[in-house]
């Protein structure tokens, strides 16, 4: 017998600080995805829309997802289900003048998790973006 393979609704956050650590804004999303690293790579790529509508031309991309991270950086192989999301990423990235990717532990990525948190508990609109 085979079993129907489910596709969870998955929530993320991104936030912004800027160089103090000073909270500047914030962004999430609801994704329906079979694959959890498709959805790793998206909350980049939420980062990365939010630098574009801010116009910000000096930026830092954490996540802390290793994988992903390596992949943005070219240092490893692209795996096909997350290449788009990865050249997404990289056009919306094209017009900052410095970009700086960076692997985060999870315990400093928190106030991306509370942004997710807060929109899975309904506290923050679904597909939000400031």
């Amino acid at each position: 017998m085979r079993v129907p393979n489910i596709n969870e609704d998955r929530r993320f956050g991104s936030s912004a600080r800027d160089s103090s650590g000073k909270f500047i804004t914030r962004a999430n999303a609801l994704v329906f995805a079979q694959s959890p690293t498709v959805v790793e790579a998206l909350a980049p790529r939420l980062g990365s829309m939010l630098a574009m509508s801010h116009q910000w031309q000096y930026i830092t991309i954490e996540s802390d997802n290793q994988t992903i991270m390596n992949s943005l950086s070219s240092k490893d192989s692209v795996q096909w289900e997350y290449s788009t999301v990865l050249e997404d990423i990289a056009s919306l990235l094209s017009g900052c003048s410095n970009v700086i990717l960076s692997h985060a532990m999870r315990y400093c990525n928190l106030t991306a998790e509370w942004v997710a948190e807060k929109a899975k508990s309904g506290a923050f609109p679904l597909n939000w973006f400031s």
